[in-house]
């Protein structure tokens, strides 16, 4: 039985390939599908991810043209098998009990999101802990906007069942903020989160071809014309509008 489904999405990013798919395939977890999307790469991605196939089976490849990282993720989600789901980058890489602590958590009664510290410039995490999401929780969730753990679809295992059920995929009009919006769907149908503080998930902020690790003017300018798409989602969460806003728009500076 496949336990998790980690789908890793791939632009001309084989420079940091080998280290990104060490880390997956020693994972102390042993039942998990590993579903590469190599989005129209003209590097050698293709050719790592092929060599890495051949010695494990439980790699997946799908080759499409580019058509950027929140497509390659739905068609990751449309064909995985796990009861959970997460995302890993490229370009990123996760330490061996990534996995595995994960599932341990959201594996427990009424759990239905878990998730971990992450580093890059600095380390972002929560203390460990559980988030229930349907009383007044606002504080609980703002404490997720304070640690910017909400901002990404890394570092975190979803319920495979909820996501399919009520057909919450990223949306591919967004080129910044899609991972936000999916949690945020996602978060309208779950109850309680659990939480680990160890920071287990390393992100690479040095990558040049990563989208979601460009800063630029265009990008703040995006970001302003999706906040009203965004901030809809707060009303179904309890959170205060003015509040978060100010916590994505540092998320992104």
């Amino acid at each position: 039985m496949i336990k998790v489904s980690i789908i890793i999405p791939v632009y001309n990013v084989a420079e940091y390939l080998n280290e990104c798919i060490n880390s997956l395939i020693h994972q102390t977890l042993k039942e998990i599908e590993f579903i590469f999307i190599n989005d129209g790469s003209t590097d050698t991605c293709r050719e790592i991810i092929e060599s890495y196939q051949q010695k494990d089976d439980r790699i997946l490849l799908i080759n499409q043209e580019n058509k950027g990282v929140s497509e390659a993720r739905n068609v990751g989600i449309s064909v995985a098998k796990g009861l959970y789901l997460g995302f890993v980058d490229g370009d990123d890489y996760v330490e061996e009990n990534y996995v595995e602590e994960l599932f341990h958590l959201i594996n427990k009664p009424d759990s239905e999101m878990a998730l971990c510290g992450f580093k890059g410039s600095s380390e972002r995490f929560l203390d460990d802990g559980v988030i229930k999401l349907k009383k007044q929780y606002g504080d609980n969730i703002i404490d997720l906007f304070k640690s910017y753990l909400i901002f990404a679809s890394y570092n975190k295992l979803y319920k495979s069942s909820i996501i399919k059920d009520n057909n919450i995929i990223f949306n591919i009009n967004f080129k910044y903020g899609e991972d936000l919006l999916f949690n945020l769907e996602y978060l309208r149908f779950i109850n309680r989160i659990e939480v680990t503080s160890k920071v287990l998930y390393i992100y690479n902020i040095n990558t040049p071809n990563s989208l979601a690790k460009q800063y630029t003017l265009k990008r703040f300018i995006d970001v302003e014309s999706q906040i009203n798409e965004i901030e809809k989602y707060y009303l179904f969460i309890g959170l205060n509008s003015n509040k978060s806003r100010l916590y994505l728009f540092k998320s992104y500076y």
